[in-house]
């Protein structure tokens, strides 16, 4: 699952170099999609239901969340966290 895992951030935008940042976390990512049942992740295109829709919503997230802070948008990971049910709604 760890290359699924490069190939989805190449195939959404990430650099190479930006991909080498990210690389401790992915082992943790993926222990927690395992956690969550998950096999395989598509790529950010394709999508064959909700359960692939929430992994690329995790995805989204995890990666903003990494980013340095000058860069993090947190009006975005606001939004992907009431998406993706990472904690209860909030406004």
């Amino acid at each position: 699952m760890l290359e699924d895992l490069r190939r989805w951030l190449l195939l959404s935008g990430l650099t190479a170099r930006s991909l080498d940042l990210l690389e401790p976390d992915l082992p943790r990512w993926e222990r927690r999609l395992r956690s969550m049942g998950v096999s395989e992740v598509l790529p950010p295109t394709a999508s064959r239901g909700r359960l692939d829709d929430r992994v690329s919503s995790l995805l989204c997230l995890w990666t903003k969340q990494a980013m340095a802070d000058e860069n993090r948008d947190h009006a975005a990971e606001h939004e992907l966290r009431n998406l993706t049910g990472t904690r209860p709604w909030r406004v």
